[in-house]
């Protein structure tokens, strides 16, 4: 029976050390996520106390990661890499306004990192930013159904439909509109918005025109 009970031991030992091997890696593990926690902490607090530094090296950390998640959040509903970056750079525009209060909520004891944080509030912009979207849809829409149907002759129509046409942008389109688009050559006032943002709005501007003379019977 001794003989027979030996084989079985031996084999029992290889897992054991496996058994003891994957342990001693989950304390690893564990150690490592505690000490990044703790260097998290110590980074939000240089940053409240006004590193400028700081602030820099948080931006260099986690701006990769940050972009990673807001790509995979907005997936094939979104607009790619510069929807990607204007939801980040909203995040970060967050934690530093009004004193760093939003940072100030950064909790390590909760068992998030700093970059799971950021990622948190990427997802909040990116639901005002697409709840944005479907109040500028619907204002399109409404304006479409209250547009006039009768012509009327003498009258300049073509005015008319472009001034109906501008009830349906955002203030923000508007001012694009005539400050970038109708704006003389001589005219510096694209020096008003980001390369992003003038992107972002002229390709909605655009969509919108292609949408409301699509929809309009003259």
């Amino acid at each position: 029976m001794k003989r027979k009970d030996a084989p079985a031991n031996k084999r029992s030992k290889p897992a054991a050390r496996l058994k003891t091997a994957s342990r001693a890696d989950q304390i690893a593990r564990a150690g490592e996520m505690t000490l990044s926690a703790d260097a998290d902490v110590l980074l939000v607090g240089r940053c409240l106390n006004g590193d400028k530094s700081a602030w820099q090296e948080m931006y260099d950390q986690c701006q990769p990661k940050l972009l990673l998640s807001v790509r995979s959040l907005i997936g094939r509903n979104g607009h790619g890499v510069n929807l990607a970056e204007e939801i980040a750079a909203r995040v970060w525009l967050s934690l530093v306004a009004a004193n760093g209060v939003l940072l100030n909520r950064y909790d390590a004891n909760r068992g998030s990192r700093l970059t799971t944080f950021l990622a948190s509030l990427a997802r909040h912009e990116l639901l005002k930013h697409w709840r944005g979207e479907q109040r500028r849809e619907d204002r399109e829409r409404k304006a479409l159904r209250n547009r006039p149907y009768r012509q009327i002759d003498g009258l300049d129509r073509t005015q008319i439909y472009w001034h109906e046409f501008l009830t349906t942008l955002s203030a923000r389109e508007q001012q694009f509109v005539q400050e970038v688009l109708l704006a003389s050559p001589d005219q510096d006032s694209a020096s008003n918005f980001t390369p992003t943002n003038a992107w972002q709005l002229r390709k909605r501007v655009m969509a919108k025109l292609r949408r409301y003379f699509n929809g309009r019977t003259v």
